[in-house]
């Protein structure tokens, strides 16, 4: 009788179990050898088939014990038993895991790979891993499941984000591993923390806006799911889209506008929401042989001093609900330019036809023709031509 080491593979991985076995079979004294039995079709002692073993002289084959959820193993390997140890296999499928010589389902929220566990009678419980009697491929527990949260940062387009000192744009990816915790990868992150750090976001441009909490629907409508300081770690259980909302998105500014960078009295106060109606007004204010070109930004603009049509790059020092602060806005004049006039009654003036003027002309009367060939041109029948002479014709 020898005892025989029976390796076998599954999925790649190579399993070794003791089990005792003999290859051939001998007959004595009208009795077949350990691990076989008589054949009276043959007339011949012939070997134990799979799953069968007789462990005594002149006995007869008899069923190996088994899990009732287990199958024997077949092939020449697996014959001439001489001890209840004939080797067995388990396939557990995919989300299930091995407890108690049974595949189980795994809970809802976890998720594993099938696998097959392999054994011999019925000695594999306990530490199955790591007995002699039961092997399987490392893969028979139940992993939590990953789920991905996409959070809309309902922002204008354009606009970044800041957050935890990280700036992006789009959406914010949030992952969490069910009971185990969560990452950015919007920020790279590859660990999963069991406390999440707190949201602490910031729009780049409209800064002003305070984000009050992360809902189900956009504009703060459906279910409030996070505002501070944590998510649980077990509130997510599939993947989610989620939006900010934001406080603050129509705050109230005071704008005060003047005609010149030395003037002290106020031409306009504009009282202003952020995201409706800070946009700086039309001007009226003329100047004789000067056009205005813009408001200047003196006080309490952010980052810019040209303020053009777009919103006003407004300071969050200026927020008009808590300093009563007033922004400064000065308007600016450029030179009118050649071939226009400005009259100080309205903006820039073209001169007639054929005519034009200097810099800085203030009324119609500064047009002219000018004469020679580099001057204005005309034309009649016979073609093109230029007045004659040097001097300037007025309008």
């Amino acid at each position: 009788m020898k005892k025989i080491i029976i390796i076998f593979s599954s999925l790649f991985i190579f399993f070794s179990l003791p089990v005792y076995a003999v290859t051939t079979c001998s007959y004595d004294n009208g009795k077949c050898s350990a691990g076989c039995e008589f054949d009276g079709n043959t007339n011949k002692c012939k070997l134990c088939e799979p799953g069968t073993f007789n462990g005594t002289i002149g006995g007869t084959c008899k069923t190996c014990t088994k899990p009732d959820n287990a199958e024997f193993l077949n092939g020449i390997d697996v014959t001439g038993m001489t001890q209840d140890t004939c080797p067995w296999v388990i396939h557990c499928a995919e989300n299930q895991y091995y407890d108690n010589l049974t595949c189980k389902n795994c809970d809802p929220h976890y998720h594993s790979d099938a696998f097959d566990l392999y054994g011999i009678n019925v000695n594999c419980s306990g530490d199955y891993q790591n007995t002699n009697n039961c092997k399987h491929y490392d893969k028979s527990y139940c992993e939590a499941n990953i789920y991905t949260i996409t959070i809309d940062p309902d922002l204008p387009e354009g606009d970044r984000w800041l957050i935890n000192g990280q700036y992006g744009n789009g959406n914010i990816i949030l992952e969490e591993k069910y009971g185990i915790g969560f990452r950015y990868t919007t920020l790279n992150e590859t660990e999963f923390s069991p406390i999440l750090i707190p949201l602490s976001l910031t729009p780049e441009t409209y800064f002003w806006r305070i984000a009050n909490g992360v809902y189900t629907e956009p504009d703060g409508a459906g279910e409030l799911v996070y505002n501070s300081p944590f998510f649980d770690t077990t509130y997510f259980k599939s993947n989610a889209s989620l939006y900010i909302n934001w406080d603050n998105k129509n705050a109230l500014y005071h704008i005060d506008y003047y005609k010149s960078d030395t003037d002290t009295d106020v031409y306009y106060s504009q009282i202003c929401q952020t995201e409706i109606s800070c946009k700086a007004i039309e001007s009226e204010i003329y100047k004789a042989g000067y056009y205005f070109s813009h408001w200047q930004c003196k006080e309490g603009c952010e980052g810019i001093k040209n303020v053009g049509d777009e919103i006003i790059p407004i300071s969050k020092d200026f927020l008009y609900e808590q300093t009563q602060k007033p922004i400064k806005l000065y308007a600016v004049f450029e030179t009118c330019p050649a071939g226009y006039y400005c009259s100080g009654l309205e903006t820039l003036s073209k001169c007639p036809a054929g005519m034009t003027s200097t810099a800085g002309a203030k009324t119609e009367t500064e047009c002219y023709f000018k004469p020679s060939n580099d001057g204005t041109k005309f034309r009649d029948k016979n073609g093109c031509f230029s007045l004659p002479g040097a001097e300037i014709i007025r309008y």
